[in-house]
């Protein structure tokens, strides 16, 4: 017996039979819209090469901005130290 039915049966002498078929009803046509927006293997895989693609195309660049960050931090590090060498040296 399907469960539909197991079910309906076991509500319809507590909720009558119009208020079961109603539930059920809904029940089904959550269920049926929530396997309609659900992502397939397929959608997904779609996704995983959009995201590798953007991902490959973003890498360099991101890349040269912590190379340029990096550059830029050492070269601040190295005026702070040599301003320090000649505040102290000078006294």
């Amino acid at each position: 017996m399907s469960k539909t039915i197991e079910l309906y049966n076991l509500l319809k002498d507590k909720l009558g039979e119009e208020a079961t078929r109603v539930l059920i009803d809904t029940f089904d046509a959550v269920t049926e819209k929530a396997k309609a927006e659900a992502a397939t293997k397929a959608d997904l895989q779609i996704l995983k090469t959009e995201l590798e693609a953007k991902f490959d195309t973003k890498l360099p660049e991101v890349k040269a901005d912590i190379l340029k960050w990096t550059f830029l931090f050492w070269i601040g590090q190295l005026a702070a130290i040599t301003a320090l060498f000649k505040f102290f040296g000078s006294h």
